[in-house]
């Protein structure tokens, strides 16, 4: 005789398709993502008090909420959303910026928490794709930090590519920061600064008329006369073949 023992029974499942009731669509660049409403103004403080504005607006262009000279990488859009919607994200460090731009505009504390832990982790690895983002962005304008991290480490960038393409006024305020700290420090301003030197030269080289006003307006202290009878050299080389 066979005994059933239903204490024994036990059900397990997990329904992973809930039904969204309030569905709209993020849009960018003519491609739709779809997102949970309800769920995102539970994490964005931006869409949570601006509710009523996007109750009867199915798509939210993204296009005309971001200035045109930032780029939003995909991946930083869907893992804005994913974590709207309380779903585990990842990105390469080259989206992070955007995706930190996203948590500014939208008002989500937890995910711009989460990048500024990642960026200031690896400010030094990171701090020219920084600069170009904040140089871009009205939320993350202040580039001095990242300003300083590059005059303090001026030997280590100064061959960098990225370093001759910045704005010449981030360059002007990156060399006279460097300048300054060698004057506080007592030590004469091209002690040992090959680098430095071949760096105003490639720089001349590669903007032209428009690095001249480095040399007007950065004081390079006492060695001052030194630089610029090397430098204006070049410049007169370079005016000349334009």
């Amino acid at each position: 005789m066979i005994e059933n023992h239903s204490s024994d029974l036990h059900l397990s499942f997990h329904i992973n398709n809930q039904k969204v009731r309030n569905q709209k669509y993020f849009v960018y660049k003519d491609k739709e993502y779809p997102i949970d409403f309800d769920l995102v103004i539970k994490n964005s403080n931006y869409f949570h008090k601006n509710r009523k504005q996007y109750e009867n607006v199915e798509y939210i262009n993204l296009i005309n909420e971001i200035p045109t000279e930032i780029k939003i990488p995909e991946e930083s859009i869907k893992a804005f959303i994913s974590s709207c919607q309380n779903e585990a994200s990842e990105v390469s460090s080259s989206s992070v910026f955007a995706l930190q731009y996203l948590s500014q505009k939208y008002e989500f504390p937890e995910i711009t928490k989460v990048t500024e832990d990642f960026i200031k982790e690896h400010e030094e690895e990171l701090v020219f794709e920084t600069l170009e983002f904040k140089t871009k962005s009205e939320y993350l304008s202040d580039t001095s930090k990242e300003e300083e991290i590059i005059s303090n480490n001026i030997k280590k960038y100064a061959n960098k590519e990225e370093l001759l393409s910045l704005p010449i006024f981030v360059i002007e305020r990156i060399l006279q920061k460097y300048f300054d700290n060698k004057t506080k420090e007592g030590k004469e301003v091209n002690d040992g600064n090959d680098e430095i030197i071949n760096f105003l030269f490639k720089i001349l080289d590669k903007r032209g008329r428009e690095a001249s006003i480095l040399f007007n307006n950065i004081d390079f202290g006492k060695e001052k006369i030194i630089f610029f009878i090397v430098c204006l050299m070049n410049i007169r080389t370079i005016l000349i073949s334009i």
